[in-house]
């Protein structure tokens, strides 16, 4: 009965704040469009009359519980994931290195082919390792390395790195060599995976750029192998090669446990998929990989590659989660039904209001915002966090989008600030908040502009 009369009291009290807003709002109705429309208030515009969105149905108990005990990986290396990505080798169970999920457009007949000469190179082979080494040597001495982009205009539009037409073609760049020697492996019962990251010489010195190369596990033991620059290393030592083969991603993913699959991604352990039809998604702290040993890593991104389930609405991340991509974030392209993210008030590295997710850092113990990384598209009004600047592109792609509330401390909404949000048609804004030409893309002309201080208004969940 408690809990009722509280919603009782909610539901009228939000009732008084729209009608209230209603009445500051219905002045406006007469102002004549601009570019954009710029309206004055006459008045402070706060939460107290300013229609305020409905509340965020927000419940920290969804938060995973902390598992301080789990490893974190990206404090092996920030940059350099190779120390990283050799544990989580070492704690994949190898049948996952069996599949050749990557490749989809290979077909039977191709992979017979490719099996084909595969036996025939490794036939006599005394062990795995012997079989390896020469597979590796077939590639180093049968594929040239295209510098020219030939490879290209020979695969005919398809990619000109994928297992086969590196194998017909015999013609590629790094992702090729890697590539067709998974799938020689893989054809011998060798687990195989591909490895991307970064390729430097005189240990970490000269920087050459992206690479691509690959690993494998003979005899119970991982080879590192490199058949663009002909180089064969055991993992262990790593001495010999990690400071030049510096590990970013792994593929496939390695784990799956609970509806999430788990991959090495931006030297994170990462979310790569979601297969939970949880509508309020809790995104686990850690993966247990040795349960007799209680041994786990921490999940430190969630950066999904692939869509996520219709059904899940909210998505509650705690302080392990200190990426959403850094570049493109999956969630943006791959979480079109989401409706919040709400991050724990614990984590250093990112934090949410309104349902949207923020980059930050503490100075002196006080959060400070570095820039707005993720807006649900089905947001139809959003709250934003003070920021000196709304730089281009501060808000991008938000389809639903129809208002959006700036709190004071925000100084200039760059050229482009907000693009592709074909629906916007209010802004509410400080006094002080300089607007500059183009701000809001080709929505310029057709914006309102509200200025007042908005500081008191409540979550959005519209």
């Amino acid at each position: 009965m408690q809990a009722l009369t509280s919603n009782v009291l909610t539901h009228k009290i939000m009732i008084k704040h729209f009608m209230l807003g209603a009445v500051a709002l219905y002045a406006l109705a007469s102002c004549t469009a601009e570019s954009p429309i710029d309206t004055q208030l006459s008045q402070t515009l706060t939460a107290q009359n300013v229609a305020s969105p409905t509340s965020l149905d927000y419940d920290p108990a969804h938060f995973a519980t902390p598992d301080k005990k789990s490893e974190n990986l990206t404090n092996l290396g920030t940059v350099n994931g190779t120390a990283a990505a050799n544990k989580i080798l070492l704690a994949m169970d190898p049948k996952v290195a069996l599949t050749l999920s990557d490749y989809p457009e290979l077909t039977k007949e191709q992979f017979e082919e490719i099996k084909a000469k595969a036996t025939e190179v490794t036939q006599g082979a005394k062990n795995q390792t012997e079989a390896l080494r020469r597979i590796h040597d077939y590639l180093v001495k049968s594929i040239t390395y295209d510098k020219d982009g030939k490879g290209a205009e020979l695969a005919d539009g398809k990619d000109s790195n994928s297992p086969y037409l590196v194998f017909r073609n015999k013609l590629c760049v790094c992702q090729g060599y890697a590539n067709l020697l998974r799938v020689m492996a893989i054809s011998q019962g060798i687990p195989s995976v591909s490895l991307n990251g970064n390729l430097f010489g005189g240990r970490g010195t000269y920087y050459y750029g992206g690479h691509a190369w690959a690993a494998a596990l003979v005899d119970g033991k991982w080879i590192i192998e490199d058949p663009t620059n002909g180089n064969f290393y055991p993992m262990n030592p790593a001495d010999a090669y990690a400071a030049d083969l510096q590990t970013t991603w792994i593929s496939p993913a390695a784990f799956e446990k609970d509806g999430f699959v788990l991959d090495f991604h931006e030297v994170h352990l990462n979310v790569a998929e979601v297969k939970s039809q949880d509508p309020i998604l809790t995104v686990p702290y850690s993966y247990e990989y040795d349960a007799k040993r209680h041994k786990s890593f921490r999940i430190t991104s969630f950066n999904p590659h692939k869509m996520l389930p219709d059904v899940v609405k909210q998505i509650y991340l705690g302080d392990n989660i200190v990426s959403l991509g850094q570049g493109l974030v999956g969630l943006s392209r791959f979480g079109n039904q989401v409706e919040a993210v709400h991050v724990s008030p614990n984590n250093k590295k990112l934090c949410s209001e309104d349902g949207a997710v923020y980059r930050c850092h503490l100075n002196n113990k006080e959060r400070v915002i570095d820039e707005l990384i993720y807006v649900p598209n089905q947001k139809k009004s959003l709250k934003l966090l003070p920021m000196p600047r709304l730089e281009k592109n501060t808000v991008i792609g938000c389809d639903e989008l129809e208002e959006v509330y700036i709190l004071p401390g925000t100084k200039v909404i760059e050229a482009y600030a907000f693009e592709r949000c074909p629906k916007l048609r209010k802004v509410y804004l400080p006094e002080d908040c300089e607007v500059q030409e183009g701000a809001f893309a080709d929505r310029s002309k057709d914006v309102e502009l509200v200025r007042g201080d908005f500081t008191g208004i409540r979550r959005v969940r519209r």
